[in-house]
């Protein structure tokens, strides 16, 4: 009886202990690759929240990234009416002064950054990459984790 009790409020603290402000999430690793942030809830403070998000790539070959200055280019999709809509355009404008092109992630890599939002809302990060070195090829899509601005 004790075993089973115990068993019970293990189980319900595993399912249901876990809120949506301090649980980290990871999606699925998708051809090897995962972006993930390191929050779920963000709150805004002093007019804006700053969200910290990786790319791990796990795979065997490298990825190679839409750049610009040096920065993997963040297109930011915001949810709305249950669609993911492009949001603000892309993360970080590509100016005519920086250097613009592909950026490599090789194989057990990471890749660290970060956006700032103004706004409240539902949001992912969405990331255009391809296996083979082409700028002109743009193959596959990365999406992040959904999070939230409060």
């Amino acid at each position: 009886m004790k075993q089973t009790t115990l068993w019970l409020v293990v189980s319900f603290f595993l399912l249901f202990g876990c809120n949506k402000t301090t649980t980290n999430h990871q999606d699925e690793i998708v051809n090897g690759l995962v972006a993930t942030t390191d929050k779920l809830v963000y709150i805004s403070s002093n007019g804006y929240a700053q969200v910290r998000f990786t790319i791990e790539n796990t795979s065997d070959s490298t990825a190679w990234f839409f750049a610009c200055g040096g920065r993997y280019i963040t297109i930011i999709n915001r949810l709305e009416n249950d669609n993911w809509e492009d949001y603000g355009g892309w993360g970080w404008p590509c100016l005519a002064v920086y250097l613009s092109g592909i950026k490599p992630l090789a194989p057990d890599s990471t890749y660290f950054s970060f956006n700032q939002f103004d706004q409240t809302g539902d949001y992912r990060f969405s990331f255009l990459y391809n296996w083979e070195n082409n700028i002109d090829t743009w193959s596959d899509t990365l999406y992040s984790n959904e999070f939230t601005i409060q």
